[in-house]
């Protein structure tokens, strides 16, 4: 795997020295407080909620000439397995399981497109527009600004870890730290915490997905030391379904889920989609499962994973579905 260099130039390291950090409170949405009972998650619930203005439906835009549907940007799976869904267009994130109505945590701006959870109950959004990550408490309460560096613009997903420390995404499989809100890394030092791979092991290696003539496959990758060294591929895992392209979408442990699509023209065009959790030490396929075709619209994170659970939004006229099934501690055939 061909080692990213750095992309963004001597002249955006030298014009950019800090990130401004703004340590504001969002205001809690009303009625919003910590996830205290026991969600009610089962293997597997799906739901689907209809569109509206009410507290127990999503908001989507109407369908008009030249302009496409949108509505629920993106989900993410909180620490305790229960799905959290970005309801951008109200101004919110609602948590639900497989019998509670939705609830409101937290109000956000209607500009934030992204969202990610950690372990530790904590959660943030993201606005590209305002180049900025806002992080949450267990309770819904802003406890910080992040401010992204608008030179790393090949932002794909973030991750919160340990302390509040915002991990970034990038498109060429890459994961930087950007510090956290009360600790925010300048620029140049973010840089340097590059490491290849789009989710990292426990032991530093990097895992990332890779496209060839025979399917799509998960790399095991390391990490040399130094930084004008080529990366090398440890292993190789073969996909399910033999995609076209993947992307890896979370991990836990050894464990790696990716959104994978196969194309095919016998002779009609047809794009078949699936996620998949492998194993990378054993190579079992611990999920796998058919997606459907996309619905009204695509959001940015349709599928996440977290808490040893899946996550899959999906719009359609009815309204918006929301899947979650438990993956950890499952093997099927690969």
């Amino acid at each position: 795997m061909t080692k990213q260099g750095w992309l963004w130039g001597a002249g955006a390291l030298a014009s950019f020295v800090a990130c401004a950090v703004a340590e504001k409170s969002e205001t809690t949405a009303p009625g919003a407080s910590k996830l205290e009972s026991a969600p009610v998650l089962g293997e597997r619930f799906e739901r689907t909620f209809a569109w509206g203005t009410a507290e127990d439906a999503f908001r989507r835009t109407p369908a008009v000439p030249e302009s496409v549907v949108y509505g629920p940007s993106a989900v993410a799976v909180a620490h305790d397995g229960r799905p959290l869904v970005l309801d951008r267009l109200a101004g919110r994130v609602v948590t639900l399981d497989a019998t509670s109505t939705l609830r409101s945590v937290a109000t956000v701006p209607v500009d934030a497109e992204g969202i990610a959870a950690g372990a530790d109950g904590t959660w943030l959004t993201w606005s590209p527009v305002r180049a900025r990550v806002a992080v949450f408490d267990a309770h819904g309460r802003g406890v910080g600004e992040l401010a992204v560096p608008r030179e790393l613009i090949d932002a794909v997903s973030f991750d919160l870890g340990i302390s509040r420390r915002v991990r970034l995404r990038t498109g060429y499989q890459e994961t930087l730290e950007l510090g956290s809100p009360s600790a925010p890394l300048p620029l140049p030092v973010a840089l340097r915490t590059k490491r290849e791979g789009a989710y990292q092991l426990a032991d530093g290696r990097g895992v990332a997905a890779r496209a060839g003539a025979g399917g799509a496959s998960l790399v095991v990758v390391s990490q040399p030391a130094d930084e004008a060294a080529r990366s090398q591929i440890e292993k190789e895992l073969p996909l399910p379904g033999a995609p076209s392209a993947a992307r890896v979408i979370g991990g836990e442990g050894n464990v790696v889920c990716v959104k994978s699509e196969r194309v095919t023209s016998t002779p009609a065009l047809s794009v078949s989609r699936r996620a998949s959790c492998l194993d990378v030490t054993s190579g079992a396929v611990v999920f796998d499962e058919a997606l459907p075709a996309p619905g009204l619209y695509v959001p940015r994170t349709e599928v996440a994973f977290g808490a040893g659970r899946l996550a899959f939004i999906h719009p359609t006229e009815k309204g918006l579905t929301v899947t979650s099934v438990a993956v950890l501690g499952k093997e099927v055939a690969p």
